[in-house]
């Protein structure tokens, strides 16, 4: 092997290596996004569940429970339970 074959051959192995770095690197980063993203929906959800529960205990009409926190019958009902 020549000694041009030689340091193509490095810079590729050390291109290849470059490369998987900044892929993991690269999906880390979406890990966390996505992770942060559920993490918010969740809080979201529990926070229309909390007002919706504390609402029906209080004598809130079902209507209004379900106009204020965006959630439908199905899931009030899911609260009742």
């Amino acid at each position: 092997m020549t000694i041009a074959q030689q340091l193509e051959r490095k810079g590729m192995e050390k291109g290849l290596q470059l490369g998987r770095l900044e892929g993991r690197q690269e999906g880390r980063e979406e890990g966390r996004q996505e992770a942060r993203q559920e993490g918010y929906l969740e809080g979201e959800r529990y926070a229309q569940l909390k007002i919706a529960r504390a609402m029906l205990q209080n004598g809130f009409d079902h209507n209004a429970a379900m106009k204020m926190t965006g959630l439908s019958e199905d899931e009030l009902a899911q609260i009742r339970r």
